[in-house]
């Protein structure tokens, strides 16, 4: 069974549900395990606080990280807003945000996914509030499919940058 596929069962098998998180956490043998922050889920979608997906491979070349951030702004295009590359340090990691963050009054909305020089990506949704000057990480909604596609994505590119 793929990781997508067992995060998926785990995820149907505790919907309907909201409040309070739920961390679900699936693994495929000699290749990455992913854990996923979920805070609802019914039998259409979820919202999600964080995905985090970490390879059980050893840490990329900085290249190869470089390379990553790159394919995943082109590959994962079924979300929300288009992603870009902002910011890449091999020490560091590379930052991608959305290319146009979504603005709701004073708040401004983005995808934040962080590929780390370890090969940990963690995906996040930040809201910013220009008033308050503050930033929080706010849950997100995919449908069942987007999850499953975007999992398989972040496995797929991680296995092309070994």
């Amino acid at each position: 069974m793929s990781i997508s596929r067992a995060l998926m069962e785990g995820l149907g098998g505790r919907a309907p549900f909201s409040g309070g998180v739920q961390r679900l956490e699936a693994a495929e043998a000699g290749l990455a395990s992913v854990r996923c922050d979920v805070v609802a889920a019914d039998s259409v979608g979820c919202a999600i606080v964080a995905l985090e997906c970490r390879p059980v491979a050893q840490r990329p070349a900085a290249n190869d990280l470089l390379r990553y951030a790159n394919d995943l702004c082109q590959r994962v295009n079924y979300l929300m807003e288009p992603l870009r590359l902002v910011e890449f340090d091999p020490k560091a990691g590379a930052l991608v945000l959305s290319e146009r963050p979504r603005r709701k009054g004073d708040a401004v909305g983005y995808y934040h996914v962080h590929a780390r020089p370890t090969g940990t990506t963690v995906l996040q949704r930040v809201e910013y509030s220009q008033v308050a000057r503050r930033k929080v990480f706010s849950p997100f909604a995919l449908t069942h499919e987007q999850l499953e596609q975007l999992v398989e994505d972040l496995v797929d590119l991680q296995r092309m940058s070994d």
